[in-house]
């Protein structure tokens, strides 16, 4: 993550050059309507990058932030910079002892053998739902770096609060009277850092699933759906899985279809919570992209690996019981710019080379037009990541396509 380095080496904690071990992390907040980080953090007289520094935290002509003789400091401080955006400064090494939590009956965080990491979040007046967002999303960050450079667990993350009630700090309640303010807690806040730590796995095109579900429907919006039987199944397209600035998640925004011998007869879009676990990614499916192999596989279980053009089944994955019947619900008509293309899309090529794999190296020309999208192989890898293949009565030339292209020969 990106973190300006600001080391306040002419503070007392920095001098006191305690060393430290660490084993966890504590999260404060400064208690104070000051969300400015130059009022904490300035660059030392010494430091080489003094101007630079100061153009991006800002000046503080009161000379009183934390970089002098104060008995105070933490490794890190989160706050806004000069520009107004938020940003993550770090003050001290990791492997001196920070001075911020004072002690409790225990002992405390800020020495062996219980030394923590700690940063402060500067506050603001705890009513801002934008700054609270940004800095959230900073602490999430840099605990989960830390984390992960130090092979830690989010369990080692603990408030201010939370490290007095262990006995190990002075009695103070952040940062959870700010997180309680915008309906989360330090449960929630360990919970963000994890999913960074270990983010999900999400199902993605050609995955083959385990459908857990009994109803499917025949668009992404629809209400009311059909009985249909769990088992295996491929994962054909994902439509609006999340909420973007414009627009809502579709109701079922995954559209199945059974595959031969795994007990399902799925065929339509199905909710987000029916999908189980991934049985075998897409990759592993994968047939084509390998120069030596100069086929495709169908996508299927059932289907019969095709001729090197990479045809799958005639299958129309937007017609029968997984057809899109509603406007603008899972279907290319509906679709925002934002919005990626997907199999079963009618698209528009370019024109020019079209190639027996989606790695190939030498391919044939092909004619301008409007094309069905097959397939899609690892877009942003493969050379050529769509499989099209031209509609009739629309190619523009002599060579109707049929076979894999650019990503920049299709819109």
């Amino acid at each position: 993550m990106n973190i300006l380095e600001c080391l306040h080496t002419e503070s007392k904690c920095y001098r006191a050059a305690q060393k430290a071990e660490p084993v966890g992390i504590v999260v404060h907040s400064t208690g104070v309507n000051q969300k400015r980080l130059s009022h904490y953090v300035q660059p030392s007289s010494s430091d080489p990058s003094r101007e630079a520094l100061l153009a991006k935290i800002g000046g503080n002509r009161h000379g009183n932030s934390w970089n002098r003789d104060v008995d105070k400091s933490t490794h890190y401080m989160i706050g806004e910079l000069a520009d107004g955006s938020v940003g993550v400064v770090k003050l001290l090494p990791e492997d001196l002892c920070a001075w911020g939590v004072g002690s409790g009956k225990k002992g405390s965080y800020n020495y062996n053998p219980t030394a923590h990491i700690q940063f402060e979040v500067c506050e603001d007046g705890l009513t801002d739902p934008v700054y609270f967002r940004e800095c959230y999303e900073a602490a999430v960050a840099l605990c989960a770096d830390i984390c992960k450079r130090y092979g830690w667990g989010a369990e080692v993350i603990v408030s201010h609060r939370e490290a007095h009630a262990a006995g190990y700090a002075s009695n103070h309640a952040d940062i959870d009277h700010w997180l309680k303010k915008f309906g989360t807690d330090m449960k929630g806040f360990r919970n963000d850092v994890a999913e960074l730590l270990s983010p999900p796995v999400l199902p993605k095109v050609g995955d083959l699933v385990s459908f857990t579900g009994k109803v499917h429907y025949t668009n992404a919006g629809q209400l009311i759906g059909k009985a249909c039987r769990p088992g295996k199944a491929e994962v054909l397209r994902i439509y609006r899985l999340t909420a973007t600035a414009t627009t809502k998640p579709s109701r079922h925004p995954y559209l199945l279809r059974a595959v031969a011998g795994g007990g399902s007869d799925v065929y339509g879009w199905v909710d987000a919570d029916t999908i189980g676990e991934i049985l075998t990614p897409a990759e592993e499916r994968e047939a084509v992209g390998k120069e030596s192999s100069g086929t495709e596989s169908s996508g299927t279980e059932s289907s019969e690996k095709k001729e090197a053009s990479g045809e799958p089944e005639e299958d129309d994955e937007n017609g029968g019981n997984g057809g899109e019947t509603e406007a603008g619900e899972g279907g290319a008509e509906g679709k925002t710019p934002e919005e990626p293309l997907a199999v079963g899309d009618t698209v528009s090529y370019a024109g020019g080379l079209q190639y027996r794999n989606a790695n190939a190296k030498k391919g044939t020309e092909g004619s301008p037009g409007k094309a069905e999208l097959l397939r899609i192989y690892r877009l942003g890898k493969s050379r050529h990541p769509y499989l099209v293949k031209a509609l009739p009565g629309e190619t523009e030339g002599k060579f109707p396509v049929y076979g894999w292209v650019d990503e920049e020969a299709v819109r």
